[in-house]
């Protein structure tokens, strides 16, 4: 989930003035499908929810990591697949799980950032200011529920909450890896950060053009301060040249394109 700086309405014109947010596997066929399709159906279509297909790849992966009765998947999906997501859906989840896959030598508790990505964006609501909370808040239940250990409780938590503002603070290890899987989506090809960009657009309706580029613009300026923006060493050498022009090219345009 990327932050968006609060948002409200001065001129008092708008409803809304609550603060908002942008915000594996090893061998298995779930696994392959979702390593081998994944990523570029994703890459390709981040504004798209996902086909049949991979929907079933993703729900084998979910009960290999809950447990094949759990019966959450049908809220995750349910969550995910809301009409107002054109980014933080099914695709975005498997996408990272993709981007998990790849990297699962590198993970400390490679369970515990596949449960940071399935629960991270499961509350999202852009007239909200409390996603990541929320987001965390349920994953811990469901953890409790399932009785996994309270190392593993914490972690999770940690990571979702880490994605309000995408800093590493205290946290390592797992964590930098989850971040960067999380802002992946900037370093990709121009013609699909832009795509990206413009599904960003249309989770954001509600607000005024106006308003949502001079918000939007801090974001970016934001991110384009930073020393870096991928905390591994892997991730940082593969995109962050990519992203910071990707960046710097939407912050100079001006042609916002509102979803249809």
């Amino acid at each position: 989930m990327i932050p968006l700086a609060h948002i409200k309405d001065s001129t008092q014109k708008m409803e809304a003035q609550t603060p908002v947010s942008l915000s594996p596997l090893e061998d298995d066929s779930a696994a392959q499908l979702i390593q081998l399709k994944s990523r570029r159906f994703f890459m390709a279509n981040p504004e798209l929810q996902i086909k049949a297909a991979e929907q079933s790849a993703l729900q084998m992966a979910w009960q290999e990591l809950a447990g094949a009765e759990n019966a959450f998947w049908t809220t995750l999906r349910d969550a995910y697949s809301e009409p107002a997501r054109h980014y933080h859906n099914l695709g975005h989840i498997q996408a990272l799980l993709a981007w998990a896959t790849e990297y699962r030598a590198q993970s400390q508790d490679y369970d515990a950032v596949r449960w940071a990505i399935w629960f991270h964006d499961v509350v999202y609501d852009t007239r909200r200011g409390d996603n990541e909370e929320r987001s965390a808040a349920l994953a811990v239940q469901v953890l409790s529920d399932l009785n996994r250990a309270t190392p593993l409780l914490k972690a999770v938590e940690a990571m979702i909450l880490a994605t309000k503002t995408h800093q590493l603070g205290e946290l390592n290890g797992d964590a930098a890896w989850f971040l960067d899987f999380d802002l992946a989506i900037l370093g990709s090809a121009p013609e699909v950060y832009q795509a990206y960009s413009q599904a960003i657009r249309r989770e954001y309706q509600w607000v005024p053009g106006w308003l949502f580029r001079r918000k939007r613009r801090q974001l970016l300026a934001s991110f384009l301060q930073r020393e870096r923006l991928f905390f591994t060493a892997e991730l940082r050498g593969r995109l962050e040249r990519q992203a910071r022009r990707n960046l710097q090219e939407e912050l100079q345009q001006s042609n916002w394109v509102v979803g249809k």
